[in-house]
């Protein structure tokens, strides 16, 4: 969303806040609203205040936690998206999908052995989630399973009616990888 947009989502989330300080859903759209304008001091500020309204909300914990990601505290990110992972369970939704994907991304950033499992619980949750099936397409891709890796990258890109930008850009390199340079050159333009 443009500025204007999440301008509009901060507004918004502040008016309803006035009404009831404690709306954890309005503290966590407005922490994501921050964080989409940079603001991230005050995204910070606000998912914690969020936590402390409603200490059991998974996919705000995995927000704060990712939050702590883009600031550099790592060891804070972990702790966080674990949480919210764990809060989370197994349920079919993309909030569930979301906080399982974004434990295994910091799995695999810090090189920790559960990403792969933890990316089939993304996708367990939100078998529709084309960002879960890019996420495995670039794993196979890194592992040199390149068959594989063009195969999530269609499922994907097929999700996304053919116009998913993440998708098509590993099914370009998958290409690549096998030697089809037409075929990437397709996906790449």
């Amino acid at each position: 969303a443009g500025a204007e947009r999440l301008e509009a989502v901060v507004k918004a989330s502040n008016a309803a806040l006035r009404i009831n300080p404690r709306n954890s859903r309005a503290l966590n759209y407005l922490g994501i609203a921050l964080r989409r304008l940079k603001r991230f001091e005050e995204a910070l500020a606000t998912w914690q205040r969020a936590i402390e309204v409603e200490p059991g909300a998974f996919d705000t914990w995995s927000n704060l936690g990712t939050m702590y990601a883009l600031t550099g505290n790592i060891e804070k990110a972990e702790e966080c998206i674990r949480k919210g992972a764990a809060l989370a369970g197994v349920a079919e939704d993309r909030w569930h999908a979301a906080a399982w994907r974004n434990l295994a991304v910091l799995e695999l950033f810090l090189k920790k052995p559960d990403a792969e499992k933890h990316l089939a619980t993304a996708i367990k949750c939100g078998p529709s989630e084309s960002k879960s099936w890019v996420l495995r397409a670039k794993m196979n891709l890194e592992r040199a399973s390149f068959e594989e890796a063009l195969d999530d990258a269609k499922h994907a890109d097929r999700m996304g009616e053919f116009q998913d930008p993440l998708a098509k850009r590993v099914r370009a390199l998958a290409h690549l990888a096998r030697g089809e340079l037409d075929a990437a050159v397709e996906q790449a333009t």
